[in-house]
């Protein structure tokens, strides 16, 4: 049996990353294990940048949402697809 997990609009809404109270980190690095150990796959959806990311999270998550994640960047310019 095959997880896959989406977690959406992954932010830094208030700023609790900074304080690491953030549940989300712990999430994500119980995925990244989860990702090593069992090949469960988890999704993200961000309007942030890696280089966002990597500031709130800080390298060491950053650096196992390398490993976990294809990233698909869109052009600023881009045009919303949802509509």
């Amino acid at each position: 049996m095959i997880f896959k997990l989406l977690v959406y609009a992954i932010s830094d809404r208030e700023n609790i990353a900074k304080q690491n109270l953030d549940p989300k980190k712990g999430i994500l690095l119980t995925r990244y294990d989860l990702f090593l150990s069992k090949g469960m796959q988890t999704h993200i959806t961000s309007n942030l940048s890696a280089s966002e990311l990597e500031s709130i999270y800080g390298n060491h998550l950053r650096s196992r949402m390398r490993e976990m994640f294809n990233l698909i960047a869109f052009d600023k310019d881009s045009k919303d697809k949802r509509s």
